[in-house]
């Protein structure tokens, strides 16, 4: 019975502290970190290691994806509302994976004529398909995450559209 009792404290622990602000910028540093890795795998891509590094960059795109995913379903339901010093700080790491999202978005811009010039649709496919998939989580978390800084939330719609913007670029670059 104690070993239940400790567990459940734990339990309600962990999903208290799940919905903290700390851990929702760490999130955000998570998915901003994946997004730099793949971004330094699209930026050594060339001519010469375009068939090896595609595969790498739609694995590196769909554990984004995959993250972000795990992020939303570890959410309460209704979510917490951050007062302002949280948002704030919440908008700031926000601002910081926007940032590094769509430079990973540009990098793939710019690589996509190697990928179409070595295969056409078989190799710019893959990453097509992984970007749609990624820019429906971003637009998931990210209306969760507008919820939570309602004080913040304009500043955030605006980062989060620019976002939006620039990964229906990235999308029409492959399609």
């Amino acid at each position: 019975m104690r070993v239940l009792s400790a567990l459940s404290a734990l339990a309600t622990a962990a999903l208290v502290f799940a919905q903290s602000a700390p851990v929702v910028i760490d999130n955000l540093k998570t998915i901003q970190r994946k997004s730099d890795e793949v971004n330094t795998v699209a930026q050594s891509t060339n001519f010469a290691n375009a068939l090896y590094k595609n595969p790498q960059i739609s694995a590196g795109l769909n554990d984004i994806t995959t993250t972000i995913y795990q992020y939303i379903s570890q959410q309460d339901n209704p979510p917490p509302v951050f007062g302002d010093a949280d948002a704030t700080a919440i908008v700031s790491a926000l601002k910081n994976t926007a940032s590094t999202q769509k430079q990973l978005l540009n990098t793939l811009i710019g690589k996509q004529g190697i990928f179409r010039a070595l295969g056409g649709s078989f190799q710019t496919e893959p990453i097509r398909v992984t970007l749609s998939e990624l820019e429906k989580a971003v637009d998931a978390f990210g209306f969760g995450l507008v919820n939570m800084i309602p004080t913040q939330a304009p500043i955030a719609q605006q980062e989060l559209a620019s976002l939006h913007n620039s990964f229906d670029s990235a999308v029409q670059a492959y399609s």
